[in-house]
Order: structure tokens, then sequence, then C-alpha cells
């Protein structure tokens, strides 16, 4: 049987790994670990939140294709998608700008052709970031809101609808 003490030792041992100081390497390592031990609790999530390397999720959500890569592209993009997904789970996060600066870059990654989950991912961040008063600047953006209206006219999928629906709502009642 595990010891207690264990999850909080993993949970360190990622947080080392994260520190800016720390190679690319060590950074994919430990961001393959936390979605996981993200799962645990709010103040181990708010934890990882304030050491997170918010300027490495941003290049991983920006990676394109490289045939030096270890991993694809989409793997990283979702790696640090699921991340900002875990840090949107608690409401006290969703007023961080961390998150929002995140926003512009959230939205080039919609594309309900190539990743239905991912899109499906970023369109529940942005319903969650909504009802945060300082992510409106971001997410009514011009470029934001274009991006999301081509989604919205290229999908037929119901959940992706329902989402877009949830988000028209959402907006709504902040031009209200």
């Amino acid at each position: 049987m595990a010891s207690e003490t264990e999850p909080q030792n993993e949970i360190i041992r990622c947080l080392d790994l994260l520190s800016p100081e720390s190679s690319d390497d060590a950074k994919f390592v430990a961001l393959m670990l936390l979605p996981r031990l993200l799962q645990q609790d709010q103040e181990t999530v708010k934890l990882v939140f304030g050491a997170m390397d918010f300027i490495f999720l941003e290049r991983l959500m920006r990676t394109s294709n490289s045939s030096d890569s270890e991993l694809p592209d989409n793997t990283l993009k979702t790696i640090a998608v699921n991340i900002i997904s875990c840090f949107c789970a608690v409401d006290e996060l969703l007023s961080k700008k961390q998150i929002h600066a995140r926003i512009p870059t959230l939205s080039t990654l919609l594309s309900p052709e190539e990743n239905d989950e991912l899109t499906k991912d970023i369109l529940k961040i942005f319903i969650r970031l909504s009802s945060a008063n300082q992510a409106v600047d971001y997410l009514i953006d011009r470029d934001v809101i274009s991006r999301i209206i081509l989604c919205i006219t290229a999908t037929t999928n119901d959940e992706m609808q329902y989402l877009f629906r949830n988000i028209h709502l959402q907006f709504s009642t902040i031009y209200l």
C-alpha cells in the first residue's frame, strides 16, 4: 500500500521539473504526469498553478510539426490544454491573468475538422472563463470571436453545437 505522502512527493518532483531553469525534456515529463496528479484536490492545483511556467505552456500550444520532435505537435497541444483545463476547474484561478493571456492562443487551436476533442476542451475552458469578468476582454477579442464563429459554421457535431450554444448564451449575458 502506497503511503499518503507518495502523491505529495510526486507533485513536489513535478514542481521541481517545471521550474523555468529545467530543460524542456524535464518539463515534458512533468506535464505528462500533471493531469493525473491535478485530479487530487484544489489546493494541489493551486500549488501547481503557482509553479507553472506559462511561457512554456504557450510554446507547447504554438508548436508546429517538426521532424526533430519526439512527440507529435497535437500531443503537446493537448497536454497544454489539459493543464489549463485543470486550472479552470478551480474558481479562484478563473480570475488569473496567466490563464486569460492564453485565450488568444487557445482560440488558434479551435479546429473541429482536425481535432474534435481538443476543440471541445477549449470551448469548455472558454465557457468556464466567461464567468470571470477579468477574462471578458480576451474572450470578446475580434480574432477570438472570428475563430469561434468559423468553428460554429464548420461543424455538424451535436456536442460541439451544444457547446457553441452555451458560449453564445454566456456572451449574450456579457453584453446585456
